[in-house]
């Protein structure tokens, strides 16, 4: 007796995303504004509670300016929890939280607050 082989139909999976148009990018939220491109400077990111930074027995912070202000209060125990030799907690928020990879990378450098502070002073200049 002979068995029939069953066809299998590929079924193609639905797109769970509209597409975006040619050239747009794949990151949009990166892109300036032609405005922003004339001055060179950006608008301050300002992120929401589920995207804050929670200083370790501090205040939270939700944007450059309040890290910057911050590196001046806390204590080196608090300075030393987020940013060791293992880790750096505010180059990585800054980087992927407040999409500002050049200030995070800058920030994975610093040893100390007082380095960490004039980076952060340094790259608010280029924000209005």
């Amino acid at each position: 007796m002979a068995t029939k082989k069953k066809k299998i139909k590929s079924v193609k999976p639905k797109a769970t995303q509209p597409r975006r148009p040619k050239g747009s990018g794949s990151r949009p939220e990166l892109r300036l504004k032609t405005s922003e491109k004339a001055s060179g400077k950006r608008k301050l990111t300002t992120v929401s509670d589920g995207h804050c930074f929670w200083l370790h027995n501090g205040p939270t912070l939700t944007n450059l300016k309040d890290l910057s202000g911050a590196f001046s209060k806390m204590t080196n125990d608090q300075f030393i929890y987020h940013a060791n030799k293992t880790k750096n907690d505010f180059a990585s928020w800054v980087e992927f939280v407040l999409l500002d990879p050049e200030c995070g990378s800058n920030l994975k450098k610093c040893n100390n607050k007082a380095s960490a502070r004039a980076c952060t002073l340094k790259a608010l200049k280029k924000y209005h």
